[in-house]
């Protein structure tokens, strides 16, 4: 792998789409009063600037442009299956040297300070993929060099890895540097699910969010998440039952 210099930009681009099948629209459900995207971008806005955030979303979905546009978020329209080639056409301006985040719309409570920590692993080890190890589901984030990320398009790639966009490093670790970073133990955690598929969901996170909210710390990380978890488990049963739709696991 060719040597990357001390320092790169960085681009958060967040897949998104009005259509979803198990809870349509769930990316304008509200959390505590506000639509589930703006926390995504109240998070990122935090350290980052906002001309280095993206959203990725397909051709012609209407209500999503014009919430964007209402917003004055960027964003770039691409193949709706074809989610690889939205973030390959998302980074369009950036060097072989720099580094895309990837989110997504479902995950409202991204772990703002742990991106930072992925930063600053990125500009000391230069991985060509690495992404955060034990964080509840729905705070971790993950990162690809953009490189590595523009020769996907030249590999023997299934449709699932052309949606997943990352899953063809997980299952290929052998031929690429990836260099994940460890934050708790990979099972502590997986009972703690922060993620957006069904109402259940949004149930656990208006609750989570509301209790956050009371104690003045809207914006809390994993450690507050875990740390109310111990302490009370019922917030969190609401959705305990829930099951993802497809089991990535960050931890193989």
């Amino acid at each position: 792998m060719s040597i990357l210099p001390l320092t790169c930009k960085f681009k958060f681009i967040i897949q998104a789409r009005t259509n979803s099948k198990r809870l349509p629209g769930k990316i304008f459900k509200t959390i505590g009063e506000k639509p589930l995207l703006l926390h995504i971008i109240d998070r990122l806005l935090i350290h980052q600037k906002r001309n280095e955030i993206c959203f990725a979303i397909p051709e012609n979905d209407q209500e999503l442009i014009e919430f964007l546009q209402r917003e004055n978020i960027n964003y770039i329209e691409g193949n709706e299956k074809n989610v690889l080639s939205r973030y390959i056409k998302s980074s369009s301006e950036l060097e072989d040297n720099d580094y895309i985040f990837r989110l997504t719309a479902d995950n409202p409570f991204i772990d703002y300070k742990k991106i930072e920590i992925l930063k600053e692993h990125i500009i000391k080890t230069k991985p060509e993929y690495t992404y955060s190890i034990g964080l509840p589901l729905g705070m971790g984030s993950e990162a690809v060099n953009v490189k590595v990320l523009r020769s996907l398009t030249s590999r023997a790639l299934k449709e699932y890895h052309k949606e997943h966009v990352t899953v063809y490093f997980r299952e290929n670790n052998d031929i690429f540097n990836i260099l994940p970073v460890t934050f708790y133990n990979k099972n502590y955690n997986k009972k703690i699910r922060l993620t957006i598929d069904e109402d259940d969901d949004l149930k656990t996170a208006n609750g989570v969010f509301t209790y956050f909210k009371a104690q003045n710390h809207p914006c809390f990380c994993a450690e507050d998440v875990i740390m109310l978890y111990n302490k009370d488990k019922m917030i969190f049963t609401e959705n305990e039952t829930v099951q993802q739709k497809l089991e990535i696991s960050y931890e193989k």
